[in-house]
């Protein structure tokens, strides 16, 4: 059994509740899934950082 699709700034993502094999509420759910956006938007964050640095070195070294 699919659970609703969930939408979150354009993602959708589908949930095979049968799989996990619990009972997980809709609000946990979608907290769950809303950490995870997060993390991945820390993580895109600090890959751009990462780019800037290394774009800043090199320049310098030119």
């Amino acid at each position: 059994m699919i659970s609703q699709v969930l939408k979150f700034k354009g993602i959708v993502y589908k949930v095979q509740i049968s799989e996990l094999r619990i009972k997980i509420s809709r609000d946990l759910l979608m907290e769950l899934i809303f950490e995870k956006l997060m993390e991945n938007a820390k993580l895109n964050k600090e890959l751009e950082l990462l780019k800037n640095e290394i774009h800043e070195i090199k320049n310098s070294l030119k």
